[in-house]
């Protein structure tokens, strides 16, 4: 700008020069050189300045445009005022700068990924319209801004139908809403791609595995290999189930006759058992019983005694209440004789001696009372002292009932004693016999109900894999292991399983990838099947674990199942003499059986007459208590009269 500036001057000066010297040389004017130079120096600073003056608000536009152009968005207002052309342009500067850095902003927001979708999405889904997200446009607005809001108005759109795509919702009208453009096309392609493997995984879910998705694409392979491998498995399952339903109701016929055996031997030695248990409980009641008698006679003695104390207290307590009526029968007397001696004097005295006469005559009434009440309460003190005398021995009888009582109830817990140890010992021989016994009987329950869970489960498994519409397997599946064509087992993690199969757990010897063919199995499996069996069985946990199991492989050829069938019949009769070995040990013990007899029908006896007396006791005892009772209530009664 300084450079611009002295071009100007230099040039103002120059023309001022020519000017000048086109006068002088036509002989207009005449002037001195020095006064020329000087009136051309002060033109040409004149000039300079009001150039400088002029152009000093352009230099400041010139230096924010330049600014711009460089890339320098960050530029202050201009403040600088100049004339009418040079205002309009500082303004018009002033509104580029703003408006460059408005979409400079939105620019930087976009590299950002910060398209403000959360403010307006739930618009959106109450609308169901993607163009409720735009951005409203102005009509001031330039080409400039329009083209960005056209851009972020796209992106949020994007954004909505990503998002629904994400919380799995492909079926939401929003994303059957065309955008426009490269990234448009190819996210409508996406979602249908998506819908389609969404409708063929509704399909497997209901049972079809015929179904395949055409297309080439990592995705596409994996679900059709997913969908093979699952057809596979199934045939697979299904001629497993078959083997397995078959060889169990073998086993299961032949683990139905021992556990028949095996029933009838238990219920044999429980019933022996329950009696002996009878026995023994109706043992304990009567030394129980006997305890409380022995208690209870214990008890009267005391009372007894404490009513004897109490009748010679009572007795004493007569005897002094005797002694002390003497003494008020001989004050009575002497008062009577005071009171006839007062009359006689009285009378004596004449007219004087009236009120002393009277005086006297009520004394001699008052002892005549109290005379007759004393020989009444004399005549009461030895009706007590009568009472007295039948109540202790009322008690005495008492105390020596009580004492025989106590006598037989220590005989009758003796005897309940002895009884109750040979009733215990018998119990328990009966309880280790039938510990034995349930041991056998609980491993012959077990197995069998292992067998019919596992035709149960070979039927439910049966019934599933019908449901499956499985079509033609494709050639690699019709020879060899499924295991064998698919080296790679896909991984599924789409939607959630059925609810008819999703209770099926697959044990470790029925998963694919460790199957072998059935040629190439070489020995039985017992392991496998036996986690397979503790997966899939409700059987209880607590009932013969200690016993063996029967275990099975799903994996045997018909030749295995037949060696293993022929070495369960060969093993029969072992068993068949083990049983009769343990019935024989049983009829060993029939005469063990008789004294168990013996003493049941001696102890039913012995309780029965030990009962007999414990009631009689115990009402006899009642009797003497409510007797004692009513005559300690008479004698108080009297006491308290008196």
């Amino acid at each position: 700008m300084q450079k611009l500036w002295l071009h100007i001057t230099v040039g103002f000066a120059a023309l001022t020069v020519v000017a000048i010297a086109a006068l002088l040389g036509r002989d207009l004017i005449e002037v001195s050189p020095v006064v020329l130079s000087v009136v051309v120096a002060i033109v040409g600073l004149g000039l300079a300045i009001l150039t400088r003056r002029a152009l000093a608000p352009l230099s400041a536009i010139t230096h924010v445009v330049e600014g711009i152009a460089q890339g320098d968005l960050n530029q202050r207002p201009l403040t600088t005022k100049g004339s009418y052309e040079v205002e309009r342009l500082r303004v018009a500067t002033n509104r580029m700068v703003a408006r460059l850095n408005a979409v400079s902003a939105q620019a930087r927001e976009l590299a950002d990924g910060k398209y403000d979708v959360s403010s307006v999405e739930k618009k959106v889904l109450r609308s169901q319209r993607l163009s409720d997200a735009d951005i409203p446009v102005k009509a001031s607005d330039g080409d400039l801004e329009r083209s960005f809001a056209e851009l972020i108005n796209q992106r949020r759109r994007l954004t909505i139908q990503a998002r629904m795509i994400s919380r799995d919702q492909l079926n939401s009208p929003l994303l059957n809403q065309k955008i426009p453009g490269e990234l448009g096309d190819a996210f409508g392609y996406m979602v249908l791609n998506l819908r389609v493997m969404a409708q063929r995984a509704i399909d497997i879910s209901g049972g079809d595995l015929t179904t395949t998705i055409e297309g080439q694409g990592e995705l596409t392979n994996s679900f059709n290999q997913m969908v093979d491998w699952l057809r596979g498995l199934v045939e697979e399952i299904s001629g497993t189930a078959i083997h397995i339903s078959t060889a169990a109701e073998q086993i299961l016929a032949v683990l139905r006759e021992q556990e028949s055996a095996a029933n009838h031997q238990a219920a044999s030695v429980e019933e022996t058992q329950r009696t002996m248990e009878t026995l023994l409980a109706s043992a304990k009641k009567i030394a129980e019983n006997a305890q409380h008698v022995f208690k209870s006679a214990e008890k009267t003695q005391g009372n007894n005694r404490t009513v004897s104390e109490r009748i010679t207290e009572l007795k004493n307590h007569t005897e002094r209440i005797s002694e002390i009526l003497e003494n008020i029968k001989r004050i009575a007397d002497r008062s009577d004789l005071l009171a006839l001696n007062a009359s006689l004097e009285g009378m004596r005295a004449g007219e004087a001696g009236k009120g002393f006469t009277l005086v006297a005559a009520e004394m001699r009434r008052l002892a005549e009372n109290i005379t007759g009440s004393v020989s009444d309460i004399k005549g009461l003190v030895v009706d007590i002292g009568e009472s007295s005398v039948a109540t202790a021995m009322a008690t005495e009888q008492g105390t020596r009932l009580s004492e025989n009582t106590t006598d037989n109830a220590l005989k009758i817990t003796l005897i309940t004693q002895q009884q109750k140890s040979g009733t215990e010992q018998v119990t328990q021989s009966m309880d280790e016999l039938s510990c034995l016994i349930n041991q056998d009987v609980a491993g012959t329950q077990q197995v069998t109900m292992a067998a019919s869970e596992l035709v149960k489960l070979a039927e439910s498994l049966r019934g599933l894999v019908d449901k499956f519409q499985l079509g033609a397997l494709p050639p690699a599946s019709r020879t060899g292991s499924f295991a064998a064509r698919a080296p790679v087992r896909p991984v599924y993690r789409g939607a959630p399983q059925s609810a008819r199969t999703s209770a099926i757990p697959l044990s470790k010897s029925s998963k694919p990838a460790a199957a072998k063919p059935a040629e190439e199995a070489g020995e039985f499996e017992p392991e496998a099947a036996a986690s397979s069996l503790e997966q899939t069985s409700d059987i209880p946990s607590d009932s013969g674990a200690d016993q063996p199991t029967i275990e099975f492989s799903t994996q045997l050829s018909e030749e295995q199942q037949h060696e293993v069938m022929s070495k369960m019949v060969a093993g029969r009769p072992a068993a068949q003499m083990t049983l009769e070995a343990d019935f024989g040990e049983l009829d060993e013990l029939s005469d063990f059986d008789d004294i168990a007899g013996a003493g049941v029908g001696s102890l039913r006896e012995d309780s029965g007459n030990i009962d007999a007396e414990l009631d009689a006791l115990e009402r006899e005892l009642d009797k003497k208590a409510s007797e004692s009772s009513a005559s300690n209530a008479r004698p108080s009664e009297k006491s308290e009269e008196s």
